[in-house]
């Protein structure tokens, strides 16, 4: 119910201004004492109106930025619409939101402000409408924003955690089986924007001629228009976490065609196992193909994402997560894996003595082992660290160095491969 007084109307000042000014032309008409006063109101109350509609019209090519002549009618038709009370409302959308609406909905035409970096979607109250991008759009009555799109790229991601016993694999989290059964989780990244219309990379300000962003209508209208829903209470999942879902239903299907040892063992001269994951999903939700080039068929997901207006630029996959139980495994195997390898303590200076890298860069971790100790990730990779630091001081030729660091590169993998973490390399369009 709109409890705003009738006073406070702008129909009421219109209407009150007009009686007062009615009564004080009759009052001098009457004291002006005129041979033909019916004729002298006639006259007045014509030019009273012409004097009126050429200084609204006047006005309403300034308060708004119109060009066409079709423009200058629809704001002079909103003016007058205003001072009868029987306007819409003016409503502002920045970068994908609804930042204000001014002015009440009273089923009048309306006015809507749309920046650069948006879209939007109108209805009335039965139906969508059409939809709208950057600049001046004139509703007509009744019709009002249903949806604002920001048409940038945009970014979600779901953390992994690590896996507990009973621990559901829900669509908010990370968890998948692999083929033989071991639970484990990793952090899920994606990068995406409303499908500009074709495969080439977005223009995104590349162009100085040309606005920054692309607004597809038609993707903006399939974006609202396609509302899904999620499960449990059956909540409405907004167009912008669709590719985040679809991004872990892909990963649980992906991990689900592998052991564990081949996610976390890779093999000489292939990409990192993680980073095969990765571009195994992005083939199935990134549109890649060439200019010219036969497209495959596309996937049901590329479907989906296309019924809803959407195109997924990069997906990112990293941090794998087991359970405690293997973790500590994995940890202990490669612990007997070092000892194995490391050999004794050597005091021998790097800079005389090639050694093997274990050897080099593992002396303060092997003397605290030694010495009983048991130290924890983080303990490790601080004494490695600081071993390394140590040898590059010491290498005088660069040759030495730059073999040195693919020494380190190479023990980087051994330890990410032991305890179960890998990081993927650059890859698609993703920021």
């Amino acid at each position: 119910m709109d409890a705003e007084p009738f006073y406070r109307k702008p129909w009421f000042g219109t209407l009150a201004g007009t009686v007062f000014l009615a009564l004080v032309y009759l009052w001098a008409l009457k004291a002006s004492s005129l041979l033909q006063p019916g004729l002298t109101f006639l006259i007045d109350t014509v030019l009273f109106v012409a004097t009126l509609l050429a200084g609204a019209t006047l006005a309403s090519q300034f308060v708004l930025p119109v060009r066409s002549l079709d423009e200058r009618r629809q704001a002079l038709a909103r003016l007058l619409a205003y001072l009868l009370g029987q306007h819409g409302p003016v409503t502002f959308v920045d970068n994908g939101r609804l930042a204000r609406q001014q002015g009440d909905d009273q089923g009048g035409p309306g006015v809507a402000f749309v920046d650069l970096a948006s879209a939007s979607v109108l209805r009335t109250a039965t139906r969508f409408t059409r939809a709208i991008g950057p600049g001046v759009t004139f509703t007509a009555p009744g019709e009002r924003l249903a949806e604002a799109i920001d048409v940038r790229r945009q970014m979600r991601t779901l953390p992994g955690q690590r896996p507990r016993a009973g621990d559901p694999p829900e669509a908010t989290s990370s968890l998948a089986l692999t083929g033989d059964g071991v639970v484990l989780a990793a952090d899920l990244g994606v990068t995406f924007m409303l499908d500009p219309g074709h495969n080439l990379a977005p223009r995104e300000g590349r162009s100085p001629q040309l606005p920054p962003y692309e607004v597809n209508l038609q993707a903006a209208e399939r974006a609202a228009y396609g509302h899904a829903y999620g499960d449990g209470d059956r909540e409405d999942l907004p167009w912008t976490e669709l590719p985040l879902r679809l991004v872990v239903d892909v990963w649980r299907e992906e991990v689900k065609r592998h052991r564990l040892d081949d996610l976390l063992s890779p093999l000489s001269g292939d990409p990192a196992p993680v980073e095969r994951l990765q571009a195994a999903i992005e083939a199935r939700l990134c549109a890649t193909s060439a200019p010219g080039a036969a497209s495959p068929a596309p996937s049901k997901e590329l479907q989906v994402l296309a019924a809803r207006g959407i195109r997924v630029l990069s997906v990112s996959v990293g941090n794998l997560f087991l359970p405690d139980r293997l973790q500590e495994q994995r940890m202990e195997r490669w612990r007997q894996e070092w000892l194995a390898s490391a050999g004794p303590r050597s005091s021998a200076d790097p800079s005389a003595s090639p050694g093997t890298p274990w050897s080099l860069l593992t002396r303060s971790l092997r003397g605290e082992v030694d010495a009983g100790a048991s130290p924890d990730l983080e303990r490790t990779l601080q004494l490695i660290l600081s071993d390394a630091i140590d040898v590059a001081d010491r290498l005088p030729d660069p040759a030495d160095r730059q073999r040195f660091g693919a020494d380190l590169r190479s023990i980087g993998v051994a330890l990410g491969a032991a305890i179960g973490t890998s990081h993927p390399g650059e890859s698609g369009g993703g920021e």
